[in-house]
């Protein structure tokens, strides 16, 4: 709107940590920012990326399979688990139930993984949007993939013991080139510290710090 025009710094995040990360993100990144205003947005990972690559966004967390050639100025490894609801029941011989999120890298890791594990399934659920997905999954419709941290409210690890073994995917934060990590090294740390795994050392050290 009309005024003077303020810094704008654009912050990404995956979908799968709204409920978990977003407000502390916002927060502690909004307190490190002096005289820039924050804008942060929600997306999966692959369109994340795509705005840092098209310059819509200056900075993002993201999860990415461990062989994707995308350069982390931090990173570490994210737990994936299988989710279920209470709700859920298998009658014998049943194939998996599936909640998709179609042409996304969360689908081509489930479907490589039950593949690979000789499972029968079938997609019971499909749709882009996040809380439909887990809408679906709470209701018993059917199993999900999700990063460890993003599993909240009447979902749970799944704990069947056909359901096959999925890596854990690296995750991390990514800039936009001629993004200027010194001048907003301030910014980037306190990003990193709201979104890290406590329990995580780095892995790799942000060459903005001091």
């Amino acid at each position: 709107g009309g005024g003077p025009v303020t810094p704008l710094v654009r912050i990404g995040l995956p979908v799968s940590f709204a409920d978990d990360i977003l407000v502390n993100a916002f927060r502690s990144s909004a307190c490190a920012a002096k005289g820039v205003q924050v804008h942060l947005q929600c997306a999966r990972s692959e369109e994340l990326l795509k705005q840092l690559d098209t310059g819509f966004l200056d900075m993002a967390l993201v999860i990415v399979s461990p062989d994707k050639p995308v350069d982390l100025v931090s990173e570490w490894v994210e737990p994936i688990s299988w989710v279920r609801s209470a709700d859920l029941h298998l009658g014998p011989g049943m194939a998996l139930p599936y909640i998709s999120w179609p042409n996304s890298e969360t689908d081509r890791v489930a479907f490589e993984a039950m593949d690979k594990a000789g499972l029968r399934y079938v997609v019971s659920f499909a749709g882009k949007d996040f809380a439909a997905r887990r809408a679906a999954v709470e209701a018993g419709l059917g199993f999900m993939l999700l990063p460890e941290r993003g599993i909240t409210g009447k979902l749970t690890v799944a704990r069947e013991g056909f359901l096959p073994t999925v890596p854990p995917q690296r995750a991390g934060i990514c800039v936009r080139d001629g993004f200027d990590r010194e001048a907003f090294a301030p910014l980037l740390a306190a990003f990193e510290a709201a979104v890290r795994p406590a329990e995580q050392e780095t892995a790799k050290i942000c060459g903005a710090r001091s």
